[in-house]
């Protein structure tokens, strides 16, 4: 999408009439979410480590369901704050995430593989509206794959039949490269940036629509919570969705863009340093890489503008089931969410 102001819910809703999706009713997967509470041997087996593991972080105060299931999400943000070494794999990750977000990309071109299955509690057709990547500073769009849906305004409309389990998969092939950013404001930012990284807790967390972000959660959340500071200093702010564009990392990643006046949209992704200080790194010193990269490390999917700035349905998608419905590819969206990142 370009890098113009962005509000898709309107445009599928005049589209579509009444398929605008209602924030109140919603589908909720239960225990058949992908992180859902599950068993103390399925905990061993996706983090890759013994049963005796677990049981020595359950004896240390790692939080456990009153059932004894235990909550991937709490275990995860247990070892993620000073644990870490007890977990090689998990440590890897973010220990490469941090890495990948702290260098410079080079101009390449990746194929983006994306899919979803969405199972529902009983058939129903369903409508969903899924954000395409398109042009933007240090992004083009290549090549576009997909067999089904109608192109809207920067999104792919997809019409299914009566069914429980739907699913689609699509693919674009896309050129980064570095570009730089410049803002006229720059301190301005990395002291927003500073005094909101050093007071949130990085989490994960399951959200839910119209939810208001706290000091503790995602890059969502501190997303948002950033925004709010942009408006309290007189500033305008687009919320951005996206994908880390990493092979083995690849997720759904959210950041801001910030008005600067002649300067542009300037991007400002406050995840880095928050990650950086709960890593136990030298966080302040990430806090400039943070600021004004458009550094082929994520790929842009959609944003949007407003008041808040948090209209997740204009830059994540939605889906309607029969008046129920899901954001795309959120932590709580019924079914399985996938992405896949290659060179092409």
């Amino acid at each position: 999408m370009m890098l113009a102001r962005t509000s898709a819910r309107p445009l599928a809703a005049e589209s579509h009439p009444g398929m605008a999706p209602d924030a109140t009713v919603f589908i909720d997967p239960g225990d058949e979410h992908a992180n859902a509470p599950c068993s103390l041997p399925q905990i061993a087996q996706r983090l890759a480590v013994t049963e005796v593991e677990v049981c020595g972080w359950l004896a240390d105060g790692c939080p456990q369901e009153s059932d004894g299931r235990l909550d991937p999400f709490q275990v995860c943000n247990w070892l993620s704050w000073g644990q870490l070494g007890r977990c090689p794999v998990l440590a890897r990750r973010w220990n490469s995430w941090l890495r990948w977000f702290t260098t410079t990309g080079k101009p390449c071109r990746v194929v983006v593989a994306r899919s979803q299955t969405c199972r529902l509690p009983e058939p129903r057709p369903l409508r969903w509206l899924v954000p395409e990547p398109g042009d933007a500073p240090g992004q083009q769009v290549v090549a576009r794959q997909w067999n089904e849906g109608e192109a809207l305004a920067g999104f792919r409309c997809l019409d299914r039949p009566t069914a429980r389990e739907h699913r689609w998969s699509a693919e674009d092939e896309l050129a980064l490269r570095p570009e730089a950013a410049e803002p006229r404001n720059r301190q301005e930012f990395e002291t927003l940036l500073t005094n909101l990284a050093g007071a949130f807790t990085y989490a994960y967390r399951r959200h839910r629509p119209g939810e208001v972000a706290g000091p503790i959660g995602t890059c969502l959340d501190i997303a948002r919570l950033l925004g709010v500071e942009l408006e309290r200093v007189g500033r305008r702010w687009r919320l951005v969705s996206g994908v880390v564009a990493h092979r083995g990392l690849a997720n759904l990643h959210f950041w801001v863009e910030a008005d600067d006046g002649p300067a542009g949209w300037i991007p400002l992704d406050p995840t880095i340093p928050a990650v950086a200080r709960m890593l136990g790194r030298d966080w302040r010193r990430t806090v400039s890489l943070a600021v004004g990269r458009h550094d082929a490390r994520r790929i842009r999917l959609a944003c949007s503008e407003g008041p808040i700035g948090d209209d997740l349905a204009g830059i994540t998608g939605w889906l309607d089931a029969g008046g129920a419905s899901a954001l795309y590819c959120t932590d709580w969206a019924t079914g399985e969410c996938s992405w896949s990142i290659a060179a092409a």
